[in-house]
């Protein structure tokens, strides 16, 4: 059976930069794309035990939290401290899909006589890191016969711990799952699953093909089923990560794929039209980026706002798709 493994920097953006500056260690920390920004990009494992969270708006990040320290990313370190992860997993095994800056997919398949212990192999994977990045740097390994589950398994765990999902134990996991802890699973799609009275991955199984289908169309009605399996999601698969991740894209777009978006959940209303203006710059800047590295570009823009009892939502067609801001 195939043995995948999954790792997972904590809090990486804010923890990179604890490690730099010893100043900020053991501190709420929340990371702005640059100085001035209104949303938080990233926050420390201290400021989200105050509910501080990816996308907070930092006014409301200080009523929860008034001693956090708000700090501009530096990217350069991301992508120094990337490069090192790399190498270190690289020692372990050539077969490394590095899927964000800050994760990566291992496959030690085949490799059970050097790594008989998948739980052994983690914990060194772990002491590497922080040999590597330094002490203040954690992670979750997560451990299971596919993507998916692994990805799931370093998702749900406590900070700097290991999990595994089996075939014994995948239901359960499926069944006490939030949809936010499955690759793919977005907003949009969890808004509309908890419509149909889905609350969790595994739940998705008692809905039939044919309402799959008529609810998601021909593209989610697959994915959600084969989700709800435990299996593999497109975009996971082999099949739509091409070889060396060379050329345009990250992924291969799948040809039912129809749109590629954002959404950020403030913790109360704003009525301040630059702040408005400054989140949905950079829910744009964020669907541009992906949208290139998928290889894909468009002609149609829409956007979406909603609050209280009000909603607003238009769209523009152009002449010439675009993939940029």
């Amino acid at each position: 059976m195939p043995k995948i493994l999954h790792v997972d920097i904590n809090s990486y953006f804010a923890t990179i930069l604890q490690q730099e500056n010893p100043g900020l260690r053991g501190k709420p920390v929340g990371v702005l794309k640059e100085t001035g920004r209104t949303v938080i990009i990233a926050a420390s494992k201290e400021a989200k035990l105050y509910g501080v969270k990816t996308g907070s708006m930092v006014r409301d990040a200080r009523e929860l939290c008034p001693q956090i320290i708000l700090v501009p990313a530096q990217f350069d370190f991301y992508l120094s401290a990337t490069q090192k992860l790399k190498a270190v997993f690289e020692d372990i095994t050539p077969k490394v899909f590095m899927f964000s800056l800050d994760e990566a997919f291992l496959d030690v398949t085949g490799d059970s006589f050097r790594y008989p212990d998948p739980f052994r192999l983690g914990s060194d994977i772990q002491n590497k890191i922080k040999e590597s990045l330094g002490e203040w740097v954690t992670c979750n390994v997560g451990i299971s016969y596919n993507r998916l589950l692994a990805k799931l398994a370093s998702e749900v765990s406590p900070k700097g711990s290991i999990t595994e999902i089996t075939t014994k134990n995948r239901d359960e996991y499926l069944k006490n799952a939030e949809f936010a802890d499955i690759c793919g699973i977005g907003f949009a799609l969890s808004a509309k699953l908890e419509n149909l009275g889905i609350s969790n991955p595994f739940d998705i199984r008692t809905l039939s093909d044919q309402t799959l289908l008529n609810v998601f169309g021909p593209f989610w009605s697959q994915e959600l089923r084969t989700i709800s399996l435990g299996e593999d999601s497109f975009i996971l698969r082999e099949e739509a990560m091409p070889a060396g991740r060379k050329g345009k894209g990250f992924f291969k777009p799948h040809e039912h794929m129809k749109s590629v978006s954002r959404s950020v959940t403030g913790h109360r209303l704003c009525d301040s039209e630059m702040q408005i203006r400054s989140i949905l710059y950079n829910l744009c800047e964020e669907v541009a980026f992906k949208t290139r590295r998928m290889g894909l570009s468009s002609r149609q823009i829409g956007a979406f706002l909603e609050g209280e009892d009000k909603s607003w939502h238009d769209h523009v067609t152009l002449k010439h798709s675009i993939d940029g801001t």
